[in-house]
């Protein structure tokens, strides 16, 4: 039979996390699910790990070669069985009633393409630090422009719309800011004003990421030129981006590293740290026939 939702997973060198991340989606209460797991070249035995698991929903693919995540994701829209397609990285958990919130949703509502959720941050150490996407959308051009719509682990959407839709292989990160940029003006997209990812954020190489982050997004928007937006927006938005970055680099120089993180978030409360580790708690701890890590 067909599962309701895909959730797709690609990877690449993530043997301390993924484990995790699968458990995480063993642990849905909604069941209808297939996953499939894609490895980007992996060489440090997350292929394994992904292989040991002991399930018919389980689909893994490996052609032993890193070819970019844009190209796998790009791969697991054609793999996909299933209707409805779920984002998920090997670094990041659900909560358990992710997938369920998000079909309810998007059953409820068929006109809508593609449907994000807030998160949770946590650190190395999976500790709670606070939380992120939990407020409206706001898909005014200028603010899609700056801010992009989703942040994308957390998105589900129809599988007909990433067929259509494809990331371009040509932007090394950021490639979801690429692709809400080039859709949200013909599309349908919404969110859930709920944690319902534990959403990974680390210091170790953190500027680096922002660095590569930065320059696809810039490469983004010099694209944007060719499409229907006011001549003005691009050079508009990559002067704030580039002051924003500089600023941003200076600060990470002096030190404030840790505090630059943090800001990204709003604090949790004393009730959301509690249910967020109780939570965890519950999905790294949840079995899965064959897995080990």
């Amino acid at each position: 039979m067909v599962p309701r939702v895909a959730v797709g997973l690609p990877f690449f060198n993530s043997v301390d996390t993924l484990a995790g991340a699968i458990r995480s989606v063993f642990s849905q209460s909604f069941s209808d699910w297939e996953l499939v797991l894609v490895d980007d070249g992996s060489t440090d035995g997350s292929l394994e790990i992904a292989r040991s698991v002991k399930d018919p929903r389980v689909r893994v693919y490996s052609d032993g070669r890193n070819r970019s995540l844009s190209s796998r994701l790009n791969e697991i829209a054609l793999l996909a069985r299933a209707p409805l397609l779920a984002r998920m990285d090997a670094d990041d958990l659900m909560y358990p009633r992710r997938l369920e919130r998000q079909v309810q949703f998007l059953d409820a509502h068929p006109e809508v393409d593609v449907v994000g959720t807030g998160i949770c941050t946590i650190d190395g150490e999976r500790r709670p630090n606070g939380k992120r996407g939990v407020a409206p959308l706001d898909l005014r051009t200028f603010c899609v422009a700056i801010r992009g719509v989703f942040i994308h682990p957390t998105v589900m959407g129809r599988t007909v719309w990433f067929l259509a839709n494809p990331y371009d292989t040509r932007i090394p990160r950021a490639q979801d800011y690429e692709l809400w940029l080039r859709t949200f003006r013909r599309s349908s997209f919404s969110t859930l004003p709920e944690m319902l990812t534990f959403y990974s954020e680390v210091l170790d190489g953190t500027l680096d990421r922002i660095r590569c982050s930065h320059t696809s997004r810039m490469d983004a928007l010099r694209r944007a030129h060719n499409r229907d937006f006011p001549r003005w927006l691009p050079p508009a938005v990559m002067a704030c981006m580039s002051l924003k970055m500089a600023v941003y680099r200076f600060l990470w120089t002096m030190g404030f590293r840790r505090y630059l993180l943090l800001r990204r978030n709003a604090p949790l409360s004393v009730d959301e740290v509690n249910e967020a580790l109780s939570t965890l708690e519950f999905v790294l701890s949840f079995p899965v026939s064959g897995l080990n890590g």
